[in-house]
């Protein structure tokens, strides 16, 4: 899925109205405290929210023989 999408599944851990709070919980300026899975129908997309998923390591181990010409 691309980072800044507007198809992304609504949660409040994304939403530009939420706080994060401790643990897995969200302070909302409507619904209170919830979960970071919760949303509403206030829900409005902030990008800068998102953390991107880490990228796959490689699984070929180089060696310097490898980068010689």
């Amino acid at each position: 899925m691309d980072l800044f999408s507007k198809n992304v599944d609504p949660r409040c851990m994304y939403c530009s109205l939420g706080r994060p709070m401790w643990r897995s919980q969200i302070g909302c300026v409507y619904q209170g405290v919830v979960k970071e899975h919760h949303h509403c129908k206030r829900f409005r997309y902030d990008p800068l929210r998102r953390i991107p998923a880490k990228p796959p390591k490689l699984s070929v181990n180089y060696t310097d023989k490898d980068f010689e010409i």
